[in-house]
């Protein structure tokens, strides 16, 4: 389940910019990157940029919509690298005043009781959430309405 976030975070391009770590664990090694049918590229010149790096276009694209909830498969650019790929999971967001709760979720799967809040926040700030459903991957944004500052952008520069 801890994969699921990441889906989010992965562009069409493989620029140094927009590289997501495939192999985040210390000693990395073009075996063990291509093993886990990532990329392996040691031209870089900027440090903390990754030698080994998702491909693009992994993730998921939109199957339906209804209302504020969509359902999303897995498109067909590569697996993951970490094992089996979720063939379906849902993405939900809801509103309580000034909060917004988006949760992605993967259907009949255990939901441990999380006590989070439903009574709407004191903020004077107003959350602004875009998705973006006709993208593959699916990506979303959250932002600050007054100033359009992203405060969460799952598309990785793109």
């Amino acid at each position: 389940m801890w994969l699921v976030p990441y889906i989010f975070l992965l562009g069409i391009t493989t620029g140094e910019d927009v590289r997501f770590d495939c192999h985040p664990e210390p000693d990395a090694s073009k075996e063990v990157c291509e093993r886990r049918n990532c990329i392996w590229k040691e031209d870089t010149i900027t440090e903390g940029i990754p030698y080994c790096f998702m491909k693009p276009k992994i993730g998921y694209k939109l199957l339906r919509r209804i209302g504020d909830a969509r359902t999303l498969t897995k498109s067909s650019g590569p697996m993951n690298p970490w094992g089996e790929d979720i063939k379906e999971i849902y993405f939900a967001s809801h509103y309580f005043g000034k909060t917004l709760n988006v949760k992605i979720f993967v259907g009949g799967r255990y939901e441990p009781p999380l006590d989070l809040p439903r009574e709407p926040s004191k903020s004077i700030e107003d959350l602004e959430l875009t998705t973006y459903d006709e993208e593959n991957p699916f990506y979303f944004t959250v932002s600050r309405e007054s100033t359009q500052t992203k405060l969460w952008d799952t598309s990785l520069g793109k």
